[in-house]
């Protein structure tokens, strides 16, 4: 299906909602307030019936791209890259039939940001803390997508622990900037992690993310984890983090292949890491090159 059938079938469809008295919801009232330059979608190449859709970005002149000027049905995947402010249309999105749908879910901004950047993602991550997302696969909080040369900006997302517990299948998770967690996790499909704190060349971030945090998430059961990356440096590095020996014990993440750590921790914490059964028992490749002692 190209996109002209495409945008004559979605009409047809919205065209019976309203003949039969149905409102357009208010997520889609929401999404026609962005800028029309600031909002397209993208259909995949191999099958038309699969959609993401991307906010803050400006529209390119693609074969698989149109700017977006009707909600489809099938959408996969949504890419909220409007900073921090966009509360309305993030609680329009949590109230819609996308949460249970969706198999992809970003939110952030790019290097396409105007001045003044809100970077604090702490009420937009509250407001979805009742979805089910049971459908997600992929899920980045307060990333920063970069389309040019130059550098990141993070900040705060603060508590992630509900969006993560309704987000049982994921397999892919990145947290970009400050966040927190009240408990382990189980996520037993989840194979990539990435986590990273501040980028060395702005020093723009929310500030080091708490010891117990951290212990939560070395701590969760991620049983088909495969690769780990974790990033720690922020401002000084004066938080000594120390390593959970769950963890060490090579308990909660049996199936890892590749982790990489940097940041500052307690003196020794490098060696214990170097001389756990974590590494040792498994091979495993490791870069722990950008660990120092703070």
């Amino acid at each position: 299906m190209n996109l002209i059938n495409y945008y004559i079938q979605k009409l047809i469809y919205f065209y019976i909602l309203l003949i039969r008295g149905k409102n357009i919801d208010t997520f889609q009232n929401e999404v026609f307030k962005i800028p029309k330059e600031l909002r397209f979608i993208e259909t995949s190449s191999i099958d038309n019936e699969c959609a993401e859709i991307s906010f803050g970005l400006p529209y390119e002149q693609k074969d698989n791209l149109a700017t977006l000027e009707l909600l489809p049905t099938y959408i996969t995947g949504f890419n909220f890259y409007l900073g921090g402010s966009m509360q309305s249309l993030m609680s329009s999105f949590s109230t819609s039939v996308f949460p249970s749908k969706i198999e992809h879910l970003s939110i952030g901004n790019s290097s396409y940001a105007e001045s003044p950047v809100d970077t604090n993602y702490i009420e937009m991550i509250e407001v979805l803390e009742s979805c089910n997302f049971i459908n997600l696969k992929s899920l980045c909080l307060g990333c920063w997508e970069l389309f040019c040369n130059s550098h990141c900006l993070y900040g705060k997302l603060g508590d992630i622990t509900s969006i993560l517990k309704n987000s049982p299948n994921l397999e892919y998770l990145g947290l970009y900037g400050n966040f927190q967690l009240s408990q382990s996790l189980s996520l037993n499909r989840l194979k990539d992690l990435t986590i990273e704190l501040d980028d060395p060349e702005t020093n723009v971030n929310g500030g080091f993310i708490t010891q117990s945090t951290l212990d939560f998430i070395l701590e969760s059961q991620f049983s088909m984890l495969e690769e780990v990356y974790i990033d720690l440096e922020c401002d000084k590095n004066d938080y000594s983090y120390t390593f959970p020996n769950k963890f060490l014990e090579g308990l909660t993440m049996p199936q890892l292949k590749k982790i990489e750590i940097a940041g500052g921790f307690a003196n020794q914490e490098k060696e214990r890491l170097l001389k756990s059964p974590l590494i040792n028992k498994n091979n495993i490749k490791f870069c722990f090159d950008g660990m120092v002692v703070s």
